[in-house]
């Protein structure tokens, strides 16, 4: 399934306020995919949202920021190395 799809998939629940349930049947979608679907979503969005608040700050920061709100506080697996930006 393209990006697209996903996100107009979960766009129809709050759009039409059916239940996932009522969209997933409407698509052939399992309910558990659409509610990944939307996790992933958010996710991206509080991403974008994060980098365009930080875009004013150096790409070192940036790296950080991002990482951070990924792993949150002291539960990530990857290497904030890794995370870092050349720059």
């Amino acid at each position: 399934m393209t990006e697209a799809f996903k996100a107009e998939a979960v766009g129809l629940g709050h759009q039409s306020g059916l239940t996932v349930e009522q969209v997933g049947s409407d698509l052939g979608i399992g309910k558990s995919t659409l509610i990944a679907w939307r996790r992933e979503l958010k996710i991206v969005r509080q991403e974008r949202d994060l980098l365009k608040e930080t875009q004013l700050s150096s790409p070192k920061k940036q790296s950080d920021d991002v990482q951070m709100h990924r792993c949150g506080e002291g539960g990530c697996l990857v290497s904030r190395r890794a995370a870092i930006m050349p720059g």
